[in-house]
Parts: C-alpha cells; sequence; structure tokens
C-alpha cells in the first residue's frame, strides 16, 4: 500500500546486530598474526586482516551513515571506479591499525555505539534515506539490516582466503 509507514522491530534488529556480532567475533578467532596479511588476488583484492578491518570500519561509521540518511544528506557518492580504491586504501590503512588480538574489541565498540543510535531512531525516520557511496540509495532502515548482511559476505571471503592459505601451505594450490 503506497503511503504505508512500514517500522521495522527493534528486538529484530538488535537480534540480527547481535548474530553479525558473533559471527564477526568467531571469525577473528579463527586469525592468527600470520594470517592477517595473507591475499590471493584471484579471491579478493583485500587481505584477510584488509577484510575484517573494512567490516569493522564499516560498522563504526553505521552511526554517521545513519545520522545522514535520517537528515538525507547523501555521503561520498561516487562511481564506483572513483570510490573502489579509496575503500580499499581504508581498508589497508585499518589493517595496519588493527590486529587479531584488537580487531573485536574494536567491532564491540562500534557494535554499542550503533545499538545507542537505533534508540535515538523515531517511527517516521525508518524510511528517510540518502545516496552512499558507490551503493546507491541507502534508508535507515537497510542501513542497520546490512550490518550483518556486510558480516556475512565478508566472512565468506575470509573463510576462502583461510582455505586458500591453508591449501598453499600443504602444496594444493
Amino acid at each position: 500500500m503506497s503511503g504505508e509507514r512500514v517500522v521495522p522491530d527493534r528486538s529484530a534488529i538488535v537480534a540480527d546486530l547481535e548474530r553479525g556480532r558473533r559471527e564477526f567475533h568467531q571469525l577473528a578467532q579463527t586469525v592468527n598474526q600470520r594470517d592477517w596479511f595473507y591475499r590471493d588476488l584471484t579471491i579478493s583484492d583485500f587481505s584477510i586482516g584488509e577484510l575484517l578491518a573494512h567490516t569493522q570500519r564499516n560498522l563504526a561509521l553505521a552511526p554517521s551513515q545513519v545520522e545522514a540518511a535520517r537528515h538525507e544528506r547523501s555521503l561520498w557518492r561516487l562511481p564506483h571506479w572513483a570510490f573502489n580504491p579509496l575503500r580499499l586504501l581504508g581498508a589497508r590503512w585499518s589493517a595496519w591499525r588493527s590486529s587479531p588480538q584488537n580487531i573485536t574489541e574494536k567491532y564491540d565498540e562500534a557494535h554499542a555505539a550503533l545499538l545507542r543510535k537505533l534508540e535515538t531512531i523515531k517511527d517516521d525516520e525508518w524510511q528517510h534515506g540518502a545516496y552512499f557511496y558507490d551503493q546507491g540509495y541507502w534508508t535507515v532502515a537497510f542501513i542497520f539490516r546490512h550490518q550483518s548482511e556486510h558480516v556475512a559476505e565478508h566472512a565468506a571471503t575470509v573463510r576462502r582466503l583461510l582455505a586458500s592459505k591453508r591449501a598453499r601451505r600443504f602444496g594444493y594450490s
């Protein structure tokens, strides 16, 4: 029905964010310092640590993304060819400033900040949105929903990278 506002279930959002947090923790616990900068360009332009740092950094940016979306202010609206190198550089910088030992702590800080932001969302703000990066139009609701999807997407790539590293170590590549 046109014009009908859909108000997401906040407890479902919290459960979804918590599911993403658990998945991130489980994944990060499988990574050691020797894995951190491993990269296989046939799988990803990002190293294992860069993917984890990128995922954590994205969560840390989510409260400001929500704030921009609720006020319908676009952020870094660029074409993919222009933004993707910036994304990769940001991930590399974040990975150099992080480690397998502190990435979950950083994730938890970002997670807590996003939960605090969730408490401030009014029922009429969920469908507010703006254009973000090279990704298109994001609503406030999408930004919250996207977090666990983002973890799952990059967790799958990290697992493939870890399998590739182990296969190479044993001569199976």
